[in-house]
């Protein structure tokens, strides 16, 4: 396999108007040819802003606009992920391109994109779904 085979895209949402100053939030990151998606979560968490003081948020990894994995802060800033697929070699991605797609919740107000402005206030589109993780699944169809 040759060496440049080995590099995923990685290309990120923007957080806020300062970061819209350094777009495109992207870079391409080098992966060992037996590298697991699920260890590859690492080094996503450490090249996207994962931690927002006092804001659960979430991540959204797409593969060619298909969610593929989550990762999640709470509010305390404990961080978790889960895959949305079977865990598979990174190679084995047909497309080596991914988006980080970002949502959160802030003093109980959802982002836009899980949220809808009508009649004067804010509307949660997934009033079904409990967890911020269930309304992102929501949001995708899953």
């Amino acid at each position: 396999m040759k060496h440049e085979d080995n590099i995923i895209h990685l290309e990120r949402a923007s957080v806020c108007m300062g970061d819209d100053m350094t777009a495109p939030n992207a870079k391409d990151i080098r992966f060992h040819s037996d590298m697991m998606l699920s260890d590859f979560l690492q080094l996503i968490s450490d090249s996207i802003p994962i931690r927002f003081n006092g804001q659960h948020t979430i991540w959204a990894i797409e593969n060619d606009k298909h969610p593929i994995a989550l990762l999640e802060t709470n509010e305390a800033g404990q961080y978790t992920d889960e895959l949305l697929i079977n865990d598979i070699f990174l190679n084995d991605l047909e497309k080596k391109n991914l988006f980080c797609r970002y949502f959160y919740s802030y003093k109980s107000r959802l982002c836009s994109a899980l949220s809808r402005y009508r009649d004067g206030k804010w509307e949660d589109l997934y009033p079904e779904c409990r967890t911020l993780s269930d309304k992102v699944k929501a949001y995708y169809g899953l």
